[in-house]
């Protein structure tokens, strides 16, 4: 069950304040990220950092499936985990909302972690919406999600993801940043997203990541790991068999 932080009539007003002292700091998603892909990067005291960089259009995996379709895949083999196993849960993502392209964006976000934590027993994620979150990635004990300008060498970055581990092979920190370069939307329906990219689709994506989950590149291009996405997709939204295959081995360790 997904549990969300509230806040106090006093502490509202506080948060108000907050709110617009970030938006006068900086324009929305005015942050500059680099998203170069990273595997497995000794980063000093026995820690290790992966990115993982989503493309528009193409990636290592080959071209996204055409758009719209609605169909998933219940047959796929494996996914491939990337680290040896995620800390005990609840684990606290802080979304920068103040970095959101809409409101309803933030619902798009809540939907792809509920789309993962429908396959993990007990309470594994809170989140919490704090527009002083960080606005790029950064090893800070803080998983971080929000939007911001990615620019990478190969091109046309949708999202990315950066993951750390420790020195024993676990996960400890995970930030996910979107483009705000692509027009983003909230649908749960395919083929009416008007050349948007759907966030619910490229969040359960990212949150993949963030589980330790690596690419998939399957022959039907429907896995939710499958690394690229065209506009007006919603078909990541629902993890695949191989997918979920993928996660339990993740979470069970090396």
């Amino acid at each position: 069950m997904l549990r969300f932080g509230s806040v106090s009539l006093a502490s509202l007003a506080v948060l108000l304040i907050l709110v617009a002292s970030a938006q006068a700091q900086a324009p929305l998603g005015s942050q500059v990220v680099r998203a170069e892909p990273v595997k497995e990067k000794p980063v000093g005291h026995g820690k290790k950092l992966t990115v993982f960089v989503d493309y528009v259009k193409t990636g290592k995996g080959g071209k996204p499936a055409p758009a719209p379709s609605c169909a998933t895949d219940s047959d796929q083999s494996q996914t491939v985990p990337h680290f040896a196993q995620s800390p005990q849960g609840p684990v606290r993502f802080e979304i920068n909302n103040s970095t959101l392209p809409s409101p309803d964006a933030y619902n798009g976000l809540e939907d792809g972690f509920a789309a993962w934590e429908a396959d993990i027993p007990g309470s594994y994620f809170m989140l919490t919406a704090n527009p002083l979150a960080p606005r790029g990635p950064a090893f800070d004990q803080r998983n971080a999600v929000g939007w911001a300008r990615l620019k990478s060498g190969a091109g046309n970055a949708l999202a990315a993801t950066w993951s750390w581990e420790n020195e024993d092979g676990r996960l400890i920190e995970s930030d996910i940043f979107f483009s705000t370069r692509y027009a983003w939307g909230y649908f749960t329906d395919c083929g009416v997203g008007g050349g948007r990219y759907e966030v619910g689709n490229i969040a359960t994506h990212e949150i993949g990541h963030a589980l330790g989950l690596d690419h998939l590149s399957d022959s039907g291009r429907k896995a939710t790991l499958y690394p690229s996405a065209p506009v007006n997709e919603t078909l990541k939204r629902s993890p695949t068999a191989g997918d979920q295959a993928g996660l339990q081995q993740a979470l069970s360790g090396p």
